[in-house]
């Protein structure tokens, strides 16, 4: 379990594997066609089996930065708790 000292490190942690992730989603949809593209008869099976593949890891990646954002936003608001909470008790 993290402590809240950790906590700057592990944000620093998820803004960049944030970052990672979506890069990886921007240069996955900007060389494979969409999923419905995958029916066209001149699409070979393999093509299809590749663009089905490539949207699922599109599919999970937005998913994963969408977590991500989610707990960097939980931590940050954690964080500025913590440092109202420290300046309130002085």
């Amino acid at each position: 379990m993290a402590d809240p000292e950790d906590l700057p490190d592990l944000l620093a942690i998820a803004k960049a594997q944030a970052r990672e992730c979506f890069t990886e989603l921007a240069e996955l949809r900007l060389r494979q066609p969409v999923l419905p593209h995958a029916v066209e008869l001149d699409v070979t099976w393999h093509d299809a089996a590749t663009i089905m593949v490539d949207d699922f890891r599109m599919r999970a990646l937005q998913t994963l930065v969408d977590w991500l954002d989610a707990i960097c936003q939980l931590m940050e608001e954690r964080t500025r708790r913590a440092a109202e909470t420290a300046r309130q008790s002085a």
